[in-house]
């Protein structure tokens, strides 16, 4: 499906353009500031957000909701808009998508950045945990609601933190005098089961675009035997961790992460090798 997707920026070379994507849960308005950041620095880019499929405006996909048909909906949506981006960023869900799709080899991608995610099938590890807690709980409270404070509060007791439920209420949209939520909650968990059941190492032999990992140090997702097994996937010097960064790392570090994707947009511009 073409999904509904946002360009900021005032460059018009359609491979001047770095795509965006967001995690389960969340759309495309959670990288809106980034891409406004990025393109005030980047003025010859543009700078492309996307609302996955059952997330945001991406309303009536048909299953399977997996990785595979993620990565499909990003191809249409590229070509529908008539760009080739070259550089893709995917955090956490999204940054498996963006492997899923990396591994499409599409037209002129380049680089593939993925966010605190893990390439390999997950199981029921950490982040299994801690995201079917969260499924969990919005399907305890369908809405709709009366305020964004009755939703913070919901979260914030049950336990969550006070940055995810601040977060979860940028996932609401108003109908009529209401709120209600901007993703489809079963769409969400087929999508979900597919990130914990599929394996994506293979990616690194098919593709010609780099592939580089960054890791929140304070991220629960990570041991040191899990970092070693990234290390050795996608070398030592693809596998990036800003230590004072939890799984959120864009909200955590976001002048680390900036860091990162300059060198990214600046190698681009300059023509650098696209190999890993």
């Amino acid at each position: 499906m073409q999904l509904a997707y946002s360009l900021t920026g005032t460059g018009t070379d359609p491979q001047r353009v770095l795509i965006l994507v967001h995690g389960i849960m969340g759309s495309g308005r959670n990288w809106a500031g980034w891409a406004r950041r990025l393109a005030s620095q980047w003025p010859a880019w543009r700078f492309m957000t996307v609302d996955l499929r059952h997330h945001g405006e991406s309303v009536g996909a048909v299953s399977p909701d997996d990785l595979d048909a993620c990565a499909v909906d990003l191809e249409e949506t590229v070509v529908a808009a008539g760009v080739r981006p070259s550089i893709a960023v995917g955090h956490s869900f999204g940054g498996k998508v963006v492997l899923a799709w990396t591994g499409r080899a599409p037209q002129g991608l380049r680089q593939a950045w993925v966010l605190d995610a893990s390439p390999f099938a997950v199981g029921d590890g950490p982040l299994d945990v801690e995201v079917v807690g969260v499924v969990r709980a919005v399907a305890e409270m369908p809405g709709p609601f009366g305020s964004f404070e009755e939703v913070r509060d919901a979260f914030l007791a049950r336990g969550f933190s006070s940055m995810l439920a601040g977060w979860m209420t940028t996932n609401l949209r108003r109908e009529g005098a209401a709120l209600v939520w901007r993703f489809n909650l079963d769409g969400v968990k087929a999508m979900l089961r597919s990130y914990v059941d599929t394996d994506l190492a293979w990616v690194w032999e098919r593709g010609a675009a780099r592939i580089d990992l960054v890791l929140g140090g304070r991220s629960s997702r990570w041991s040191a035997g899990a970092v070693e097994e990234l290390v050795a996937l996608a070398g030592p010097d693809h596998v990036h961790v800003l230590p004072d960064a939890g799984h959120w790392l864009h909200v955590d570090d976001p002048d680390g992460l900036l860091a990162l994707l300059s060198g990214a947009l600046a190698d681009a511009d300059g023509g650098g090798t696209a190999g890993r």
